[in-house]
C-alpha cells in the first residue's frame, strides 16, 4: 500500500499535541473543592503611627462572610469594636474610578471597609480581618465626638460622620485621619448630626433644628418648620437621584416626611406627608429607604417609623410607590407593628438589599420582608443562636457584596451573607386577612 508523506502542517500538529497535553496537565484547573471564602476586604496596612487606634482586636478565626452554614457571625467589644451600642452602618462602595486625589479609588483594599458608629465608642470599621476603633482621643484624630448617629460615604471614598457635636470627615488614605469642616468652608453646627444625604453634589445634614445643607461646600442653605419642614428635629434622610429628577426625602419626627426637589438651585420644598394628610403609617420617622431596583416611573421607598404612645399609633412601615416626575402623587402602603406582621410597635432602622429584600429593624426583632411574595420572617437573639446580637436592631448596611450588617442596642454586630437562612425557630406568619393596612392603599395627593 502506498502512503501519502505528511505534509508540514501534520508534521506540525504531531510536535504541538503532546506540548500541549503537558501544558494542560501542569496548568489546568485545581481538583474541585469547596469554594473559598469571600470576606469584605479592607485595609491591608495599618494607620500611619499619628492616628493608630487606641485599641485593635485580634484577628477574627473566619470571615464574617463564612460563619457557619447560616451565614450569620456576630462581633463584639472583645472582636475590637468600640461599643456594643450601635447608632450608624456604612459600606464603603466606590463609583469612581481614576479621579485624582480620591480618598479611595477603584481597587483600593480600602474599597469595601464597613464603618461602624456607636453610643460612646468612637468609629469602628472592619477591614477584612480586624476591627480597628478610633475615639476623639485618640492622637491625631479629630473627631468631633465619640457618639456617632449618622455616617455617609462619598463616591470618592470620603466619610461623612455625623456626630452628637457636629459633622468630622475621614479620608482614609489621608496622612490626616479625620477632621472637622473649616468654618471658611461651613461652620459645623453644634448641635447633633442626625441624618446625612449627598445628592447631585449637594450635601444634606439632618439636625434638630431642620435641615442645613451646602453646595460644594459654599453655598449653605436652610429648611426649617417656618418654610414648610414637618417638624424642626430631622431623624432621616436619603437622596434619590435619576436624571433629570433628583430629590431628597427627609423624615422628621413629629411631622411625618418632607420631599424637596434638589434638580437645581435654589432648592425648593414639594411637599409635607404625613399621616393626617396622606396614606403614611406614621409621623415619628426613624429610616427611610429606596429600592435600588426600582425604575423612573415606578419608585419605590420604604419609611420606618416609631410608635407614638401620646395617640396610641403603633410603630411600622409604610411603602411609597411613585413616579418620579410625579412624586407627590403616589400610592401608600402600611404594615403595622402591632404583633400581626411587625413583632413591635417601633421601627428603627431600614434597608433594602441588591436582591430587593426589605429589611427592617425593630425594638423587638430583625425582620425580612422577601423580595418575591409578601413573606415577613422574623429573626431574633434566640432564634437565631445568639448569632443576632441582641433584639434591638438600630441599624442596617448593605455591602457590595451583598453582605447585610446589622447594628443592636447592646449586642454589637452581626453580619448576614447568602441567601438568608430560616430561623431556628419559626415565628407564624399571619394570614393576609390579618395583616393591618393603614389604609391598604391612599393616593398621595389626597
Amino acid at each position: 500500500m502506498w502512503m501519502t508523506p505528511p505534509s508540514s502542517t501534520h508534521r506540525w500538529l504531531a510536535l504541538l499535541l503532546p506540548l500541549l497535553a503537558l501544558l494542560a496537565a501542569t496548568c489546568g484547573p485545581p481538583p474541585a473543592s469547596p469554594p473559598a471564602t469571600v470576606r469584605p476586604r479592607g485595609l491591608t496596612a495599618s494607620p500611619p503611627p499619628s492616628v493608630r487606634p487606641a485599641a485593635v482586636a485580634a484577628t477574627p478565626s473566619a470571615s464574617p462572610t463564612a460563619p457557619g452554614p447560616s451565614g450569620w457571625r456576630h462581633f463584639t467589644t472583645a472582636d475590637g469594636l468600640g461599643s456594643n451600642d450601635v447608632l450608624a452602618i456604612r459600606a464603603t462602595d466606590i463609583s469612581s474610578t481614576g479621579i485624582e486625589n480620591a480618598c479611595i479609588t477603584y481597587g483600593s483594599p480600602l474599597a469595601h471597609t464597613v464603618w461602624v458608629g456607636s453610643a460612646g465608642g468612637g468609629l469602628s470599621w472592619w477591614d477584612g480581618t480586624t476591627w480597628q476603633t478610633v475615639t476623639h482621643a485618640t492622637p491625631g484624630v479629630k473627631l468631633a465626638a465619640d457618639t456617632i448617629p449618622a455616617l455617609f460615604i462619598m463616591p470618592r471614598g470620603r466619610i461623612l460622620i455625623g456626630t452628637s457635636a457636629g459633622l468630622s470627615t475621614h479620608c482614609p488614605n489621608k496622612e490626616s485621619l479625620l477632621w472637622q469642616f473649616s468654618p471658611l468652608v461651613w461652620q459645623p453646627p453644634t448641635s447633633a448630626v442626625q441624618a446625612i444625604a449627598v445628592v447631585n453634589n449637594s450635601h444634606w445634614y439632618g439636625l434638630s433644628d431642620g435641615v442645613h445643607g451646602m453646595w460644594q461646600g459654599k453655598e449653605v442653605f436652610t429648611f426649617t418648620p417656618a418654610q414648610g419642614l414637618g417638624a424642626a428635629d430631622v431623624r432621616a434622610l436619603v437622596g434619590d437621584a435619576l436624571l433629570p429628577y433628583s430629590h431628597v426625602w427627609a423624615g422628621t419626627w413629629g411631622g411625618g416626611i418632607t420631599l424637596f426637589d434638589a434638580a437645581s438651585r435654589p432648592y425648593r420644598l414639594r411637599r409635607t406627608f404625613t399621616a393626617a394628610t396622606s396614606g403614611l403609617g406614621g409621623d415619628r420617622i426613624t429610616s427611610l429607604a429606596i429600592d435600588p431596583r426600582s425604575p423612573t416611573d415606578h419608585r419605590v421607598l420604604w419609611v420606618g417609623f416609631a410608635a407614638d404612645p401620646g395617640t396610641g399609633q403603633p410603630g411600622g412601615v409604610s411603602r411609597y410607590e411613585f413616579n418620579m416626575a410625579h412624586p407627590t402623587d403616589g400610592v401608600w402602603q402600611t404594615f403595622l407593628g402591632d404583633g400581626n406582621v411587625l413583632p413591635a410597635a417601633s421601627v428603627q432602622a431600614i434597608a433594602v438589599d441588591s436582591s430587593g429584600d426589605v429589611w427592617v429593624g425593630t425594638t423587638a426583632g430583625l425582620v425580612r420582608r422577601a423580595a418575591e411574595g409578601s413573606a415577613w420572617t422574623v429573626y431574633t437573639a434566640a432564634n437565631t443562636g445568639g448569632q443576632l446580637g441582641a433584639d434591638s436592631v438600630s441599624a442596617i448596611g448593605i455591602a457590595p457584596d451583598g453582605t447585610r450588617w446589622f447594628g443592636t442596642r447592646g449586642g454589637g454586630v452581626t453580619a448576614l451573607r447568602g441567601p438568608p437562612p430560616p430561623p431556628l425557630t419559626i415565628t407564624p406568619t399571619p394570614t393576609p386577612a390579618a395583616q393591618q393596612f393603614l389604609p391598604l392603599l391612599h393616593r398621595g395627593d389626597n
